[in-house]
């Protein structure tokens, strides 16, 4: 830490020790704003989001120059209104802490939890600071799309007032995805402050898909010819039907096709209820999310991967898992409404893309991959092509340093 840099605040409720591989994300980019001469600080909880792995818990050298302060967190995250409580906890310290301590030349949020959105805004707002806002999720829409639509009217009248605020006295918004970019625009942002930085694969991206090394098939109980992986939240945004309900209709068996679901999230219980009703136990397979020590092992099971999108929620989140499954060269199977992802699985041969609920032609689909009608491995190769020369880690770094070092006094 130097007197000399000029100071950052990062704030994020998942940072570090954490098990999710979201995680990297805000750390990396913490890391490459410390290293481009800014002194950071960040505020984060002090319960992972996922447990991790013994081996992450000790102090990673990478991140022994930063300010890091835990804000103890009272529960955990086993129900709503635990969850609720914990992120309004969370976001009332933070508040606290900023009002009563010296000005940074900027501070940066993300949108873990949503609320600390507002409460960054409100400390730019009366401390003249400068806030960039990186956008993983578009709240309170995703909130009010997730309730039951009796609520919509009331949560609608308090919170988008509110976020609107947030979002419109941002010095910058970053957003992963055009689709979200639209969004933003359509609601009043300045174009201006909108910057689009894709987000980049997590975790370690070498996959270990020989048998003999890859301990996972046999543990998992892995064997089919086709191995189509969902890696990540399955929450409300998310559409598991389209998948299952194709797989039960084309009536093919496991050792032909298996879905593994390496997942946690609000919608796992419906799905774990549909597969075990209507599917071969064998055909669907759902584990824990695994720390990023293990994505290899788990990614390199697959030789495709689901990614998908419930309608109502275009534009609202990006899922971050594209550009994972692209880096470790999985053909994707895209459910979801026409977005930028359609466009770039169709224009760069990167895999296929269905609509919500287009389930006949999901199964014809997966009949003609499992008859060896397509052509996996080309596609595999237009994929870590596209991630390399697109959105990879270090083209995304390049952005945030540039757009951040405006505020460098």
């Amino acid at each position: 830490m130097s007197l000399n840099k000029p100071k950052l605040i990062f704030v994020e409720q998942f940072f570090h020790p954490e098990g999710w591989a979201g995680a990297d994300i805000p750390k990396e980019i913490v890391y490459q704003l410390n290293q481009d001469n800014w002194d950071v600080k960040v505020f984060c909880g002090d319960r992972p989001y996922v447990k991790p792995q013994k081996e992450n818990l000790i102090s990673n050298k990478r991140l022994e120059d930063i300010d890091i302060n835990k804000i103890h967190i009272p529960f955990n995250q086993n129900s709503f209104l635990k969850k609720i409580f914990n992120q309004i906890y969370f976001s009332t310290i933070v508040f606290n802490r900023l009002l009563f301590s010296k000005n940074p030349a900027v501070i940066i949020s993300q949108t873990n939890p949503p609320l600390i959105v507002v409460i960054i805004a409100l400390i730019s707002k009366i401390k003249n600071i400068p806030h960039v806002i990186i956008a993983m999720d578009l709240y309170p829409d995703v909130l009010v799309k997730s309730l039951n639509k009796k609520f919509f009217p009331i949560f609608k009248f308090f919170l988008n007032p509110i976020f609107s605020f947030s979002y419109k006295n941002a010095s910058k918004v970053v957003a992963p995805g055009n689709s979200m970019i639209n969004i933003l625009e359509k609601k009043g942002i300045d174009k201006k402050k909108i910057k689009l930085i894709p987000n980049w694969a997590t975790g370690k991206l070498n996959i270990i898909k020989d048998k003999k090394k890859n301990y996972l098939y046999a543990n998992w109980g892995i064997y089919a010819d086709i191995r189509i992986i969902y890696s990540g939240n399955l929450g409300q945004a998310h559409d598991w039907e389209t998948l299952l309900s194709a797989l039960y209709l084309s009536k093919i068996p496991p050792e032909k096709i298996q879905v593994i679901f390496v997942s946690n999230g609000r919608r796992i219980k419906d799905a774990k209820y549909f597969a075990n009703k209507y599917l071969h136990k064998e055909s669907v397979i759902f584990k824990e999310l695994v720390s990023p020590d293990l994505i290899p092992y788990s990614m390199g099971i697959a030789n495709m991967a689901y990614l998908s999108i419930r309608n109502e929620f275009n534009g609202l989140v990006v899922p971050s898992k594209f550009s994972g499954y692209l880096a470790r060269a999985l053909p994707i199977i895209y459910v979801g409404p026409n977005s930028e992802i359609n466009d770039i699985l169709k224009n760069h041969n990167c895999g296929f893309a269905f609509s919500n609920k287009q389930t006949k032609n999901l199964s014809s689909f997966l009949v003609k991959i499992v008859n060896k009608k397509i052509n996996l491995n080309a596609i595999s190769e237009s994929a870590i092509y596209y991630y390399k020369n697109n959105i990879s880690k270090d083209l995304s770094i390049k952005k945030y340093k540039k757009i951040i070092s405006e505020y460098k006094i």
